[in-house]
């Protein structure tokens, strides 16, 4: 199928298709409710630009150690949790205020009439504590409450 995109994928310079990853570096913030009498946790993301787009998992792979280096990260794909460990430097990121995340995203574009992007795959990639990337500001009016990310607490 034709992609409505017409992007290239960072590493191997062929067009994005339909399916697509990218990495993005976001602002975040999370909380927690209930669902159905469970609880769950939300993510709220007030901030989000995609920094590299890739045609598939493989070529993300391939430019993954780059970022690693640029990002001079200590470890990567943090474990979920209202409190986890920056990592850069290793100190403690309270994630129920805002602070900035890089996440690998893949996106599954269909034209419905309308170019429509469903969510198929999204993982946190590094969280930063604010000595390391301190997130902007963002006014209360800018935040998109409906762009809420809503995943189940294990």
């Amino acid at each position: 199928m034709h992609s409505p995109i017409h992007a290239r994928c960072h590493v191997c310079g062929q067009p994005v298709g339909t399916t697509h990853h990218s990495f993005d570096r976001r602002i975040e913030t999370l909380g927690s409710s209930r669902r159905d009498g469970e609880p769950v946790t939300t993510c709220n993301i007030v901030f989000d630009e995609s920094l590299y787009l890739y045609c598939s998992e493989a070529c993300w792979d391939v430019h993954q150690a780059e970022i690693v280096r640029a990002l001079a990260l200590t470890q990567t794909y943090p474990a979920q949790g209202f409190v986890t460990p920056c990592c850069r430097c290793g100190k403690p990121v309270d994630r129920t205020e805002p602070y900035v995340d890089y996440s690998v995203t893949a996106t599954r574009i269909a034209d419905e009439g309308i170019l429509v992007g469903y969510c198929v795959d999204d993982r946190d990639f590094a969280v930063l504590c604010h000595d390391c990337e301190a997130p902007e500001p963002v006014l209360d009016e800018d935040v998109d409450y409906a762009s809420d990310r809503t995943e189940t607490t294990p």
